[in-house]
């Protein structure tokens, strides 16, 4: 659907799934993201245990996109047994609804130091390759 901007629900929600992609969405890597919200993983950074791997700068927030970082216990998300993943092309990139010259998202300390950058990912991860076969029913590909 050519809506106002990049969304989709998660997950299967009955006969029909709404995915819209807006102007600037139709890039292989918005489409990819939107499918895969459609198949059913959430954002990266919603995982009950983000804040061992990244800091929320709520002050930074664009004013209505709070809810875009919020974030999901266990019983919501399911990891699916894999680590987190800081190149997922479902985690947002720093700067993303972020007030001019701030940023929304950054790394802890440890991963800083070790190089990790919050950028916009072109590209599904390995990880995130093995979290759609095993929502698949082939977790061993």
């Amino acid at each position: 659907m050519r809506g106002n901007g990049c969304y989709s629900a998660i997950g299967r929600t009955g006969n029909a799934q709404v995915l819209s992609l807006g102007n600037g969405c139709v890039t292989k890597d918005i489409v990819q993201h939107e499918m895969i919200h459609a198949i059913g993983l959430f954002h990266e950074q919603s995982r009950a245990d983000r804040d061992q791997y990244v800091e929320v700068l709520r002050q930074n927030i664009l004013q209505g996109e709070e809810h875009n970082f919020e974030k999901y216990g266990l019983n919501f998300i399911d990891h699916l047994g894999q680590p987190y993943d800081y190149y997922s092309i479902m985690h947002y990139a720093g700067t993303l609804f972020a007030k001019r010259g701030t940023e929304t998202l950054r790394p802890v300390a440890s991963a800083r130091a070790k190089g990790i950058k919050l950028e916009r990912r072109r590209v599904m991860s390995a990880i995130d390759i093995k979290k759609l076969n095993i929502i698949g029913g082939c977790p061993n590909s």
